[in-house]
């Protein structure tokens, strides 16, 4: 399927599950490089990332657990107030290397919201790995999959009004 139709939106196939794949592994790749011998704790974002973070956890070679903070911004396309929910303590990440991965980096409002909090429970170090940014938030991701325009997304992990996260490829607002 290379176009969805959703209410009086049209989006169009934007990136494939295969290069999706392939820049995961990469990713993945430098991960192992960077932390060679050292354990990781992958913080991941709810919901977007669980097909971006199984798709580099697949592919790593080092030590690591992983947990899950919810956090969002969006009701239909417009970001708003920062929703958040976390139950790790300083006990959990205090000394200890993080890698927070979330689907999209947009405004960059919800990762620097989530870098802050764990940055007071006083982790050894903190990076994040993002599949998509866009122009305005690239330096705050360590490592992502692709920079994209400022258009709307869907699909691998992505949603619209909690739609369309299964779909295997990238799906861009074109109208």
């Amino acid at each position: 399927m290379n176009k969805i139709k959703y209410k009086d939106f049209i989006f169009e196939k934007y990136i494939l599950n295969k290069d999706i794949t392939n820049r995961s592994k990469l990713i993945a790749q430098d991960i192992n490089n960077e932390y060679d011998g050292e354990s990781i704790i992958f913080v991941g974002l709810l919901k977007g990332c669980l097909p971006f973070m199984s798709s580099i956890l697949e592919s790593l070679d080092c030590k690591y657990t992983s947990c899950f903070i919810t956090v969002s911004s969006y009701k239909g396309f417009k970001s708003g107030k920062i929703n958040f929910e976390s139950d790790l303590t300083k006990k959990d990440v205090y000394n200890r290397n993080i890698i927070i991965v979330d689907d999209i980096i947009d405004t960059g409002k919800s990762i620097k919201y989530v870098k802050d909090y764990l940055e007071k429970l006083k982790p050894k170090k903190i990076k994040i790995a993002s599949l998509l940014v866009k122009d305005r938030s690239l330096k705050l991701s360590d490592w992502f999959g692709f920079k994209i325009s400022d258009e709307f997304v869907i699909g691998y992990g992505m949603d619209l009004d909690d739609k369309f996260r299964d779909l295997e490829d990238i799906y861009i607002r074109k109208a």
